[in-house]
């Protein structure tokens, strides 16, 4: 592989990790919204009984503390990675330097996925 190819994979593969990041974010988002602006209203208003609300919105702050969590832990991760990694001439992180980090991440994304 050249070194080209190698720096576009670098670059690919850390538009993929952002994509991941910011995937997550915007879904940590959009769940913080279904509780602010249906949940806590329905509530207040006494639109649904609280078992109705339960059934429709049960684990809503259990998803979102999750979601920060993963958001934390993800952000901590990178954060390491960038720290060890061995950058090349371009200015790209070496693609080799930081898979370590990121394969266990995806394969955890795609667990926590699959209990949902």
């Amino acid at each position: 592989m050249t070194k080209q190819q190698k720096d576009r994979l670098s670059l690919h593969f850390w538009m993929w990790v952002l994509e991941f990041v910011n995937t997550e974010a915007s879904y940590g988002e959009d769940l913080r919204i279904i509780k602010e602006e249906f949940y806590l209203p329905m509530q207040a208003a006494g639109l649904l009984t609280q078992d109705q609300l339960l059934v429709v919105f049960s684990n809503i702050q259990e998803l979102i503390d999750l979601n920060e969590s993963f958001l934390e832990y993800l952000q901590e991760e990178i954060d390491q990675a960038f720290e060890q990694v061995v950058f090349l001439g371009s200015g790209f992180p070496s693609l080799w330097a930081v898979m370590s980090y990121f394969v266990p991440l995806a394969l955890l994304a795609w667990r926590l996925q699959l209990c949902l």
